[in-house]
């Protein structure tokens, strides 16, 4: 009881910390709406969109984080390691991002000769 009190709270955290590293984009396009409200009206939408990835982005990785740490005892740094890896996977599944998050298989490039 007390070890599912404890997971729901700490989920609750994990979502939150989420949301913070996911909220800059949000504010960002807030932050160009405000300033060319002519914009505004046709593009809209596409903050909508925004804020909406943002809330479920936040839950689904506050989940998955909580996840690994307590389904599977690893630590807060290695869980959070592990998320981002989930979500790399995750985003190599749409043929437009696959370029960006999809591994390397024939390891002809190394990951620092991006620049």
């Amino acid at each position: 009881m007390f070890h599912l009190l404890i997971r729901k709270i700490f989920t609750k955290f994990l979502y939150i910390f989420w949301f913070a590293v996911t909220l800059p984009p949000v504010l960002l396009m807030a932050q160009f709406f405000n300033d060319h409200e002519d914009l505004r009206a046709d593009f809209g939408w596409i903050g909508f969109i925004v804020v909406l990835a943002s809330l479920f982005g936040s839950w689904w990785l506050g989940m998955t984080t909580s996840r690994y740490m307590f389904d599977e005892k690893r630590m807060f740094l290695e869980a959070l390691k592990l998320t981002l890896s989930d979500l790399r996977f995750k985003l190599a599944h749409i043929l437009a991002l696959r370029a960006w998050f999809a591994p390397d298989e024939d390891k002809s490039k190394h990951d620092d000769d991006d620049a």
